[in-house]
């Protein structure tokens, strides 16, 4: 990708390489595009003496406010150890930057196979999401509520080495929208993960 001014409508890489090192001391890191869009990006991070990581960028407030919910889920989850991206923090310990008018969020490289629909895989996915719908929620006004996952179905679920399946893609979990009646909307998911096993 061509060099670009740190507000142009897609990040520079370089300007991000550079936000990358001073604010997550991050060394030499590389960044290889996966998806570019206006205002936004989602690059994989290779760093010397680090593991690889992936980024999510995007400009103005208004994603900041969507990374900072999922800056705030991914951490809720991995302290309840529970088998998805983990959050990958500043120096200052903050799950998101914001710096040159935009927002970083980093999380872990989750390496491994894409799930299929096979069914030990689809156990696997079941099982998880059944742990992701009995968790113990905060129990503040600001926790996000509602739909966990906005797209939980295989090809979002990555098999490891070690044939444990971790769910990976975030990106829109869990939007600011306040409980619905009867509790968190336990449906979302399901229909998701039934839809695509119906056309598969």
């Amino acid at each position: 990708m061509s060099d670009r001014p740190a507000l142009a409508s897609s990040p520079s890489e370089q300007a991000l390489a550079q936000l990358l090192r001073r604010r997550y001391r991050f060394i030499d890191p590389q960044l290889q595009p996966l998806r570019v869009l206006p205002g936004r990006g989602i690059y994989t991070i290779a760093s010397k003496a680090a593991p690889r990581c992936v980024l999510r960028a995007c400009a103005g407030a208004s994603s900041a406010n969507e990374l900072a919910t999922q800056a705030q889920v991914l951490r809720f989850l991995q302290d309840q150890r529970f088998p998805a991206s983990r959050l990958v923090p500043a120096v200052d310990g903050a799950g998101i930057v914001l710096d040159e008018g935009w927002c970083l969020l980093v999380t872990s490289y989750t390496e491994g196979a894409v799930a299929t629909f096979e069914p030990a895989h689809l156990h696997q996915l079941g099982r998880v999401l059944g742990t992701l719908h009995v968790l113990d929620t905060p129990d503040a006004s600001d926790f996000p509520v509602s739909e966990w996952h906005p797209d939980f179905y295989a090809y979002n679920a990555v098999v490891g080495s070690d044939g444990r399946l971790s769910v990976i893609d975030w990106d829109g979990a869990c939007r600011r929208r306040r409980n619905p009646p009867g509790g968190r909307s336990r449906v979302a998911e399901l229909m998701k993960l039934l839809g695509t096993l119906h056309r598969h």
